[in-house]
């Protein structure tokens, strides 16, 4: 038996999961740690906190899975000579970039867990196909992972068949529907991990340019498998056809709706196809899908009324957070040798994070001019408010997994009632109000008010609402008539039933709204503080944190400080003066609009080099505070911030940035002051420079 730590490192959706003796104890995801989207950061604070938390240290590992096996990246290379043939240097380029990220994740990764010989690879789409058929308790399951890539697979359909997974088929990079769907999100203006809105956004569209994806850029077939053509891609050919992408600050327009109306309904066909041609070379009662693309819940809730398979199931770490657990059970089951890994505890819940830190209660409550009281039924309490029209804060137990709350971690409202859908938008969630909300039900009702007989607990695959109660359930039914559904059981949480159970004694309905508790832009809450800023500065009536129960606000003095990720990932230091370098890495100022802003309210004094244009940051901000001087740095100062590089990880994992010479000079002008050197990220995060150094030496084998 063995300790085994899995990881998801330095990409996006960052992850730690840990398994003892063939026990999934927990899983932490970056985000939470640092407050910055989708988990970049080089020194995860997840990390440390994982293993303190259970009372391991680094030591302590036996064995680390890493998601990205590099036997399969060298076929991903010849991918790559394939894909640019005609352009011989952009190859070079691409697998210069793959050789070096496989190189410094390793080596880095070796210095947190102690020991680089400790880490063994897995196959990435194997730890995703691992991650979700282990658990599940099924003795036999289909499976299809899809995704935008793993080493050189986008899609991989597999049998699971007791303790052993055997992959059957999979479509290899460039012809990848999740790098599709992420170009046109991003062609519409957003960013990686934004794909939920062009999903909500196509319910207001029509697939009008479908035939030109399928006429110009992909062939199809019945299978679900295609292959990409006349583009190399898909930024090419969305730029080459339908024009430059919207910009972030231009108004949505029928065509950008039409647009994610194409990518949407190309996505529900291609996974009903996949779904049918599974079914006839993997016979099995479960369909399960994971990966990235499984997160679209409009498309798995096609693949579901399809009834292509008796059931259809999906998990809220469909994401790569899903290869963190998935690697450590491979490993369990190959490397350590326990056979049995399908009698694994089935995944009943996604309740797998850290627990709030109720400990500091009292006093973040004093400290932020709030009182509260501690009662014995407090899902009583708030259900006697949401019948009221009132906006909870619900917040229990241990964090579930995933991008959406499952009532531990949720805003909860009166799911029958659109104006409070309206302000949650508006005055708590600050989000485009298009964007739907969804609704958490009592199991037992799932079928009363959806088109369904199979309970779905993880909000992520969408039913349709019955039609006599669309009008009635208006604040959780999309424009389309659909709704991302969460059945709650009592087994899997006790206390969300027995509120939901209180609120239909009330008003005859067992339902609520529920939506992550986090502001726009941020990580779901994952401490007391986070919660306390966001019950102040919002427009939320209550909130609900184990058995303690906030209601009223300080009339004056009200702490309304908005969300900052500087509060998360900030280096503790005593100085507040900073020296602001810019780095020539191609990422435009106007990335860094927010670390602008967050600046202005902590650091007393910056001073900035000349390489940070002035007027560009005037236009972002406005006025200039007075504490920012353009001049040389001079003591004190204690931190040199160097900018430049858009997210952490990427401080590393572009070779072009970490060899950089402008990182020895934020080195050489921080020791001339006394100052530690950072890296910003444009979301707020920090990195350590000097880490960035020491790895990039050692994989070069040059003290940089």
């Amino acid at each position: 038996m063995a300790l085994i730590l899995g990881v998801n490192y330095l990409t996006h959706d960052g992850c730690f999961s840990l398994v003892k003796d063939g026990e999934l104890l927990a899983v932490y995801e970056v985000e939470r740690f640092n407050q910055t989207k989708l988990g970049r950061e080089l020194k995860p604070q997840a990390l440390e906190a994982i293993l303190s938390d259970f009372g391991y240290t680094p030591d302590d590992i036996d064995h680390v899975s890493f998601s990205y096996h590099p036997a399969y990246m060298e076929v991903r290379k010849e991918q790559t000579r394939q894909l640019w043939r005609d352009k011989p240097w952009q190859a070079r380029s691409d697998i210069d970039a793959i050789e070096w990220m496989m190189d410094t994740s390793r080596v880095a990764l070796g210095r947190l867990v102690g020991g680089e010989e400790k880490i063994i690879p897995v196959r990435h789409h194997l730890a995703h196909l691992a991650g979700v058929y282990y658990p599940s308790g099924c003795e036999s399951a289909a499976i299809i992972s899809i995704d935008g890539i793993g080493e050189a697979e986008s899609t991989v359909i597999a049998l699971g068949q007791r303790d052993e997974i055997n992959i059957l088929r999979h479509n290899q990079f460039p012809n990848s529907l999740g790098l599709i769907y992420y170009c046109v999100t991003e062609w519409l203006g957003w960013y990686t991990g934004e794909e939920g809105k062009t999903m909500a956004l196509a319910s207001y569209g029509e697939p009008t340019y479908l035939s030109t994806f399928l006429d110009e850029f992909i062939d199809l077939s019945d299978d679900g498998f295609f292959t990409c053509k006349n583009y190399p891609t898909p930024k090419a050919f969305l730029n080459t056809v339908f024009g430059p992408a919207r910009q972030p600050h231009e108004a949505l327009t029928q065509r950008h709706k039409d647009m994610a109306a194409t990518v949407q309904h190309l996505t529900n066909e291609i996974l009903i196809r996949l779904a049918r041609y599974t079914k006839k070379i993997a016979p099995a009662d479960t369909l399960i899908i994971t990966g990235g693309v499984a997160l679209n819940s409009v498309a798995n809730g096609k693949v579901l009324r399809e009834g292509i398979f008796k059931n259809l199931l999906a998990y809220p770490h469909a994401n790569d957070t899903g290869v963190a657990i998935g690697g450590a059970m491979w490993l369990e089951r190959h490397v350590v040798g326990n056979r049995s890994m399908h009698k694994i505890k089935p995944f009943t819940g996604a309740y797998w994070g850290r627990e709030m830190d109720l400990e500091n209660l009292p006093g973040l409550a004093e400290k932020f001019g709030l009182s509260y009281q501690t009662i014995d039924t407090p899902e009583a309490w708030a259900a006697e408010r949401i019948a009221d029209g009132k906006i909870v804060g619900w917040i229990q137990g241990r964090a579930e997994l995933g991008p959406r709350a499952l009532g531990n971690r949720s805003i909860l409202a009166n799911a029958c009632s659109a104006e409070t859908k309206d302000t949650i938008n508006a005055k708590i969630k600050n989000r485009e109000m298009w964007r739907p909300f969804a609704p958490s039900v009592l199991a037992e009702d799932t079928s009363v008010y959806f088109e369904t007989e199979q309970v779905l607990p993880y909000m992520i695959i969408v039913a349709d609402v019955r039609a006599e109660w669309r009008e009635k359930l208006a604040a959780v039914t999309h424009v389309d008539g659909t709704a991302r559904v969460q059945s709650v059981e009592q087994r899997v949480n006790p206390r969300y039933h027995a509120l939901l159970s209180a609120l239909k004694d009330r008003t005859g309905v067992g339902m609520v709204l529920n939506t992550s508790f986090n502001d726009r832009g941020e990580p779901i809450v994952n401490t007391v503080e986070q919660a306390l800023r966001l019950f102040l500065r919002s427009d939320m009536d209550a909130l609900v944190i184990g058995n303690h129960v906030f209601e009223t606000k300080p009339t004056s003095g009200r702490d309304r400080t908005p969300f900052s990720a500087f509060l998360y990932s900030l280096p503790p230091h005593a100085c507040p003066h900073a020296h602001v370098l810019m780095g020539d890495f191609g990422v435009p100022l106007s990335r860094y609009k927010s670390f602008f802003e967050q600046a202005a309210r902590y650091f007393t004094k910056l001073s900035f080099d000349p390489s940070v244009p002035r007027a560009d940051i005037a236009a972002l901000i406005g006025d200039i505070p007075d504490g920012w001087l353009w001049e040389e740095i001079a003591a004190p100062c204690d931190r040199v911030l160097l900018l430049g590089a858009e997210y952490g990880a990427f401080w590393l994992l572009r070779k072009s940035v970490c060899q950089s010479p402008v990182l020895q000079q934020a080195q050489d002008m921080a020791a001339s002051v006394g100052a530690v050197a950072y890296g910003v990220d444009c979301n707020g995060g920090f990195t350590d420079l000097a880490f960035v150094q020491e790895i990039a030496g050692a994989v070069t084998g040059v003290e940089i």
